[in-house]
């Protein structure tokens, strides 16, 4: 599932985006019609996401993504 999360949101880094701790502190239902936030990250979260990523199995895709994650952070 980190995969994914990266996956979703690496084209959203933005350094003004809400850390994954401030999101999930702030959680509340969406009234009616609410629009659905858009898929960002933080680069700090992208750092934590990165560092655990590295510590499991990955596939090459798994792999290539996260080099791809590592360049966006170091660009």
């Amino acid at each position: 599932s980190g995969l994914h999360w990266i996956d979703l949101g690496i084209s959203g880094l933005n350094s003004q985006a809400q850390t994954m701790d401030d999101a999930v502190h702030n959680a509340a239902p969406r009234s009616v019609g609410e629009p659905l936030p858009a898929p960002e990250i933080h680069p700090d979260d992208l750092k934590l996401m990165i560092e655990w990523m590295n510590t499991q199995e990955l596939d090459e895709v798994g792999n290539e993504l996260i080099h791809e994650a590592q360049d966006l952070i170091h660009a």
